[in-house]
């Protein structure tokens, strides 16, 4: 199971990088030559969405996403780690229902054609990378959610 987690920090790694990269690169050619990089501002914001989900489920693995603490601290262990079952069940099913529309959405871009404006490169693998990153972060909930504890053994409230 670590290494699953691993290949998922390393897939919200690469596309952080590569978003950096293309903020630097776009940033020196549009001050030195006047000439952004074409469509960096698309492969950005599309890089961004699957930046996110791959993060988001790489944090409800390690059960170390951001919480209060108010009610939880004043529980007893059973009771927390119900609470906590409960929290990731209301969150699977967010983000289930935002997976779906998710999917949705990348069907009807693959359908359509649709491209990026400058290149026409096709948006439709960005559409399908942050799918997936919503489809695992579900998976990873649902099994957090059934067992009862984080998927693997960072710092969390068990």
């Amino acid at each position: 199971m670590n290494r699953m987690i691993h290949w998922m920090e390393s897939a919200a790694a690469l596309f952080l990088g590569a978003i950096m990269l293309l903020i630097a690169v776009s940033s020196v050619t549009r001050y030195t030559l006047n000439w952004p990089v074409p469509d960096s501002d698309t492969l950005v914001r599309m890089l961004l969405g699957a930046t996110i989900t791959w993060g988001l489920a790489v944090a409800c693995a390690r059960d170390e996403h951001i919480r209060v603490d108010l009610l939880w601290e004043r529980l007893r262990a059973p009771a927390q780690r119900r609470l906590n079952q409960l929290a990731s069940v209301v969150t699977l099913l967010v983000l289930a229902l935002l997976a779906s529309a998710s999917v949705t959405r990348f069907l009807d871009v693959r359908r359509s054609g649709e491209t990026s404006y400058d290149l026409m490169f096709p948006l439709w693998p960005f559409y399908a990378a942050l799918a997936l990153g919503l489809i695992v972060c579900c998976l990873v909930l649902a099994r957090v959610a059934l067992s009862g504890r984080a998927i693997t053994q960072g710092e969390h409230h068990d």
